[in-house]
């Protein structure tokens, strides 16, 4: 996935972007509802996360992500 929408919801969403190597690539943070990202053409996935989620992990742009079962 290297683009996501928000057309029908009610609140915003902070978008994490990432690569094959689980780099970020890219950062949305509080992404409005009934709006389009841009198109990442390097991703491989997104992760959306509740907002305010980012600037509370302090997560950026080439943080690597590590995926964990719960």
């Amino acid at each position: 996935c290297n683009m996501v929408h928000c057309i029908g919801m009610k609140m915003a969403i902070d978008v994490l972007f990432a690569d094959r190597k689980h780099e970020v690539i890219f950062v949305k943070e509080e992404m409005p509802p009934n709006t389009i990202s841009p198109c990442i053409k390097a991703a491989c996935y997104v992760i959306e996360l509740p907002p305010g989620q980012v600037r509370k992990t302090h997560t950026q742009v080439g943080d690597v992500l590590s995926i964990v079962e719960a």
